[in-house]
């Protein structure tokens, strides 16, 4: 395999030159594209083409695991995603009981025969060195594929030391949001489940696929966290900061839609899962408790490291292409160059990409503790015991319901 390998487009570089110049409005003009920008994004074909019309097709497609162009192709944008379709087949598609899940329980079985029990490390292992050795400058994720690539982007950032997420809808906090809707109807219920952390049983996911859920159910949101943000072999400071106002609705909206045992039942998932997190060492958690303070950037800053950032994209018509984008920080200086502007607006673009490189994102994130903007939980590096970290798991709950 060539080691050069770049394989960067001229699309790709003026999709996000186009997310960067909108970003550059004041206030209710800052916006993610542009109507030309959205065309461009909408336009951009897969790198791999995947038949919805064959079972592996029907299956991924189900799974929401597919991208989409305007011209109706679908499949992924890197090598490296389409692994990542594999392995979400072989786990969350096995347990689907109709004809789509025949086809990733046969692929589960077919990692099994190579891999044997330690399967999901070892496809988890090929994922990694493949975007290592195929990287994509611009990939388009949807939401499954957004909670799949957890783990390769942190052992990618590990060697930079940190990586930085913001997040709105914490799942350390919500349980809903860290196991995914089919999960936890099976906890609430005291259902008999499989030992894998992404199994469910099929009454619970009968209702529907991935695909149709909106993506705080999503199914796969909970390898999101087992396999990244909670996974202890991958090494690094794992910077998370919230949105407190964002997590509090949340919070209160699903305990007051549950009664008795339910809603103490749900508050107590609530306090595990944030003592589960606490519990790692090398996470710091951060809040956010003024609402203006979660501004813009945070809001579309799902992660970020040196040498990657992924943007969330919030705009309901920017969402029917995609739920992220995946940005290799190599190709933001290839955006100034390749511009076609005047030399004030290139000036202003140049400091606006700022924006995406993992340095300034770094500084902003220290200067809102420096500051006071955001409140540290638990620092980076600091280790806690089981009774240190439930109770302040129970502080931050229970103020958050109060």
């Amino acid at each position: 395999m060539d080691d050069n390998y770049d394989n960067h487009t001229p699309e790709q570089i003026r999709v996000l030159g186009e997310f960067v110049v909108a970003s550059m409005g004041l206030g209710d003009e800052q916006r993610e594209f542009t109507p030309e920008g959205l065309t461009l994004l909408s336009e951009l074909e897969p790198s791999i083409t995947v038949d919805t019309a064959t079972p592996f097709g029907a299956l991924v497609d189900s799974l929401g695991l597919l991208v989409r162009s305007a011209q109706g192709n679908a499949g992924f944008d890197s090598p490296a995603t389409a692994l990542l379709a594999l392995f979400g087949s072989a786990s969350v598609g096995a347990l689907y009981t109709d004809e789509r899940g025949d086809v990733g329980r046969n692929l589960r079985g077919a990692a099994r025969e190579v891999w044997g029990e330690d399967w999901v490390e070892r496809l988890l292992d090929a994922v990694f060195h493949v975007g290592e050795l195929r990287p994509s400058p611009l990939t388009r994720f949807t939401a499954s594929l957004t909670y799949l690539d957890n783990n390769r982007f942190l052992r990618r950032a590990q060697a930079a030391g940190v990586s930085i997420a913001y997040s709105r809808g914490p799942g350390p906090l919500l349980p809903q949001h860290f196991y995914g809707a089919p999960i936890l109807r099976d906890m609430m219920r005291d259902a008999a489940r499989p030992p894998e952390p992404w199994a469910f049983t099929p009454e619970s996911g009968a209702d529907a696929w991935p695909v149709q859920l909106e993506s705080g159910a999503n199914p796969f949101r909970v390898l999101n966290y087992e396999y990244g943000l909670l996974d202890p072999e991958i090494h690094g400071i794992r910077r998370y900061c919230f949105s407190a106002p964002d997590a509090r609705r949340d919070l209160r909206a699903y305990a007051a839609s549950l009664s008795g045992r339910d809603r103490h039942r749900y508050v107590e998932y609530s306090v595990e899962v944030l003592t589960r997190t606490l519990l790692q060492q090398n996470i710091e958690l951060s809040a956010i408790d003024s609402e203006p303070d979660f501004d813009w950037w945070k809001d579309h800053i799902i992660r970020s490291s040196q040498p990657e950032v992924l943007l969330g994209l919030r705009d309901e018509r920017a969402r029917k292409v995609a739920h992220a984008l995946l940005v290799s920080t190599s190709l933001l200086p290839r955006v100034v160059e390749a511009a076609q502007t005047d030399g004030s607006l290139r000036d202003r673009l140049r400091i606006y990409i700022k924006n995406l490189e993992f340095d300034v994102i770094d500084a902003r994130y220290r200067d809102d503790a420096r500051r006071g903007v955001s409140r540290v939980l638990k620092t980076g590096g600091v280790a806690l015991d089981t009774t240190e970290a439930r109770t302040m798991a129970e502080r931050e709950i229970h103020s958050m319901l109060d």
